[in-house]
């Protein structure tokens, strides 16, 4: 049995606000934790705002919530995950770990809240990583 198969294992879940096609070193740190997680079985996710027109080529799970361009910075994007019932109900069933904050901003603030929901079933574990 893989570990992937192992239903009793929990989510680990990295949160960035900035994920392909955004191609800046973060999104692709991002993307490669998440990669190489994947491929040592482990269950992990991807939590992004949305981008739009981009179709999702990943092996792993990468849920996207609502944002809007951030125009005097593109080509990211601002997240607004709380107005995103549907992806907050898809987040609320995913059996969170570990939650790994790359950023501070709303992606960050979203990992940040899950731990502290969560910190009673699981003891919050949250990691931030701010890169420079």
């Amino acid at each position: 049995m893989t570990l992937r198969q192992n239903k009793n294992l929990k989510t680990i879940g990295i949160f960035n606000d900035s994920f392909p096609p955004i191609m800046d070193g973060v999104a692709l740190t991002a993307q490669n934790n998440a990669y190489w997680l994947y491929h040592m079985n482990q269950p992990v996710c991807v939590i992004t705002p949305k981008a739009p027109d981009y179709i999702i080529d990943e092996p792993y799970p990468v849920y996207r919530y609502s944002s809007f361009p951030l125009f005097f910075h593109r080509p990211y994007r601002i997240g607004i995950p709380e107005l995103d019932m549907p992806f907050q109900n898809t987040l609320d069933r995913i059996p969170f770990g570990l939650v790994h904050a790359h950023c501070p901003f709303t992606s960050g603030q979203l990992a940040l809240r899950i731990a502290k929901k969560k910190e009673n079933t699981f003891g919050g574990n949250i990691s931030f990583k701010i890169s420079r």
